[in-house]
């Protein structure tokens, strides 16, 4: 296999799958040890190498008691009770995993049900000031765009990362790698501005994964950063209407092992949804409209740690949006409809850019064309078929985009596996050749100015 993360897809021995199931860490890692000792198998010796270091992550994105939970709850909801606590796991609205006989609750599980539940939301106050005009923000752009046929927004950003102070030891060597836009629909005129440090590597323009990188021994601790401008600028497509029956190439059909797989759930899932339909068009259509009403965004722990990734999302029926344009991706390969993934961030006009992933298809008749998943599948739950139906084929204005395929390499490679060896949207570092945890770095990306493009 090219990658070692793409042994993921190479099934764990017996008992050490059963101890996992189980939540029996500690014995999971004890029999791997065991069976590392006597296997010659090098693909298997492989396999669990990599459980070894994906375990402890698995672990730390459980944190959680269920006491633990509760006291998290009670910070801002302090009459919350364990019974109301009970009643929504068991509407698998808080999700856990077992360790050594024990609940542990996600990392995340509070600030989802803040964000996606809106009985819980008017518990805590309801979406801030900034969340609401963000929100005005999006559907007047998106009207103009409908409107008018096009908008756009400028945008200069600084994105920053650094060792914590307590992760810092001087002589260490570090390699840096900082996400840089590329120059593909919807971007242009992008220009880099300014680098915290003279030595840096600008990967090419058409990298898969497009960073700025920095290496070198550090003597004091120091935050790497780059500042940059580029335009975003949508022009609309409405693809609802009958089309003319057309061939799709065959390039981005393929699997991408461990997460991008045929199995047999997926092909028929694929058939039934296409049915007989033959144009790609139309094919891909049907697509975004199983995923956009069949799928609820949830928060997911670090895609490190997940098996399958598009194959759960199916028959969860839940993911965020990078997991939602997975399964829509895979969809689509499997119908002969060419697809990809693209990344990077969602730019609000000020504050902090969050992180973002969406899709691209490609027919005949268009060439390639983003799809927003998240954002389709978010507008249907509102009863928003306007929104919804914009999303397919367009982008609001306000997206930096990094990333034109999954799981691909940086330039210059890393050493070690990345913290996220599938995405890259905040930067990645390493030390000494060795990947940290990700609580031993800090990450920050601001909006310094956007501006309207009419």
């Amino acid at each position: 296999m090219s990658s070692p993360i793409e042994c993921l897809s190479v099934a764990l021995p017996y008992e050490v799958s059963c101890l996992i199931d189980a939540g029996q860490i500690d014995a999971a890692l004890e029999r791997i040890d065991l069976v590392l000792a006597r296997t010659r198998d090098p693909l298997i010796h492989q396999r669990l190498e990599l459980e070894k270091h994906l375990l402890p992550i698995m672990v730390e994105a459980y944190p959680y008691t269920k006491d633990e939970a509760l006291s998290l709850i009670r910070r801002e909801l302090p009459e919350f009770t364990g019974e109301t606590f009970d009643r929504w796991e068991e509407a698998g609205m808080i999700e856990y995993r077992l360790y050594e006989g024990k609940k542990h609750y996600f990392n995340r599980f509070w600030a989802l049900l803040k964000k996606f539940y809106p009985e819980i939301q008017a518990m805590t106050g309801g979406p801030s000031t900034a969340e609401l005009e963000e929100e005005q923000k999006l559907t007047n752009a998106i009207r103009t765009i409908r409107e008018t046929g096009s908008f756009g927004s400028h945008f200069r950003i600084r994105a920053s990362l650094g060792l914590t102070d307590s992760a810092f030891a001087a002589g260490d060597h570090v390699l840096v790698h900082l996400p840089f836009p590329k120059p593909v629909y919807p971007m242009k005129n992008i220009r880099l501005l300014s680098a915290s440090h003279d030595f840096y590597v600008l990967a090419p323009e058409d990298a898969p994964s497009r960073t700025i990188s920095f290496e070198t021994d550090l003597t004091k601790n120091k935050i790497f950063s780059v500042e940059y401008e580029y335009d975003c600028e949508i022009a609309y497509h409405d693809l609802w209407n009958d089309t003319p029956a057309t061939t799709a190439p065959d390039f981005e059909t393929g699997e991408i092992l461990p997460h991008v797989r045929f199995t047999p759930y997926l092909r028929s899932l694929a058939a039934s949804i296409v049915g007989s339909e033959t144009d790609p068009l139309k094919k891909t259509r049907l697509i975004y409209d199983f995923c956009t009403s069949e799928l609820v965004y949830t928060y997911m722990p670090p895609y490190v740690i997940l098996k399958d990734i598009a194959e759960t999302c199916a028959v969860r029926r839940k993911g965020d949006c990078g997991v939602q344009s997975l399964l829509f991706i895979t969809l689509c390969r499997i119908s002969g409809v060419p697809a990809r993934f693209q990344s990077a961030l969602y730019v609000p006009a000020t504050g902090t850019a969050g992180c973002h992933d969406w899709a691209e298809f490609y027919t005949d008749q268009y060439g390639w064309l983003p799809t927003d998943i998240s954002y389709g599948s978010s507008a249907w739950r509102k009863g928003d078929e306007i929104r919804r139906r914009f999303y397919f084929g367009n982008l609001d204005p306000y997206r930096m985009i990094a990333n034109t395929a999954f799981q691909a390499d940086f330039i210059p490679p890393k050493k070690a596996l990345r913290y996220d060896p599938y995405d890259n949207q905040t930067g990645e570092i390493e030390v000494n050749g060795c990947k940290i945890p990700r609580d031993r770095y800090q990450t920050s990306t601001i909006v310094l100015e956007q501006s309207d493009i009419r």
